[in-house]
């Protein structure tokens, strides 16, 4: 009777919902401040998220938003709210470069956009605030 109470113990922990995501483990470093940070490429252009929206009638727009990052390493919109998969995860940026959900799941970074185009898994980003800091510490030593 031990073992099977010890046995449905051990199925139960392993079949309940994981914690949700927390700073600790998924964040990539962040500089001083509370944020927001906003995403660029390290050619200074910033990634977007596109959506499409309908106004009415005949008028259906493809709307482009900056993407930031929050003191807690999750992608928002300059106002803080979250942008969010299909299956409603929110997505954070991981030390090691991975978009992770807070599910745990690895997110294609084709969730953004650089120029229109899903942006690359190669493709390497940094904050704006980093490049900026970066191009004046090059003119500064000239």
């Amino acid at each position: 009777m031990r073992k099977l109470i010890a046995l449905s113990l051990l199925v139960l922990s392993a079949c309940s919902p994981q914690s949700e995501t927390s700073k600790g483990d998924v964040t990539v470093t962040l500089p001083p401040g509370t944020g927001p940070w906003q995403i660029w490429t390290y050619n200074g252009e910033p990634i977007e998220y596109e959506t499409v929206e309908y106004f009415g009638t005949d008028d259906v727009r493809v709307i482009r938003y900056p993407v930031y990052i929050s003191v807690t390493g999750q992608f928002i919109h300059k106002n803080g709210k979250p942008f969010t998969t299909v299956k409603n995860e929110t997505v954070y940026w991981a030390q090691n470069g991975n978009f992770v959900s807070d599910r745990h799941n690895i997110i294609p970074r084709r969730i953004f956009s650089l120029h229109g185009e899903p942006l690359s898994n190669a493709e390497p980003l940094l904050l704006k605030e980093q490049l900026l800091e970066a191009k004046a510490d090059m003119v500064n030593q000239l």
